[in-house]
């Protein structure tokens, strides 16, 4: 029998999405901030799962808002308070590469939605 899955690492999401592990983890911190996300408490202590690396990652679930955003096709507002709004584009590569092809909030729909995935 197959257990389910609950929530997932930042590296779970990387390789699902085939994205560098500095957008995927940017883009969970401010959906994070701005309530879509949250890590998975169980008794007040958040949930960590080995990476490949086999040291613990923590583990996040999508929120009610983060979930009827993707149900209803809604846009995510990530607005000037994002915590990572400094850091996109500027002077990273990785980032101006990715940019190039995709907008933050495109790539923070696409890591929300294989959150809601994994969130029941």
């Amino acid at each position: 029998m197959r257990t389910l899955k609950i929530g997932t690492t930042s590296e779970e999401v990387e390789r699902i999405l085939n994205m560098r592990h500095q957008t995927v983890s940017s883009r969970r911190t401010d959906l994070r901030k701005h309530g879509y996300t949250t890590y998975y408490f169980v008794d007040g202590v958040i949930q960590r799962r080995l990476n490949i690396s086999g040291a613990p990652a923590r583990i996040e679930l999508a929120t009610p808002l983060g979930k009827m955003v993707i149900r209803d096709n809604m846009r995510i507002r990530l607005g000037p308070d994002s915590p990572t709004k400094n850091y996109r584009g500027k002077g990273n590569t990785i980032s101006e590469e990715v940019y190039r092809s995709r907008n933050w909030q495109e790539c923070a729909r696409l890591v929300l939605t294989v959150m809601c995935q994994y969130t029941p």
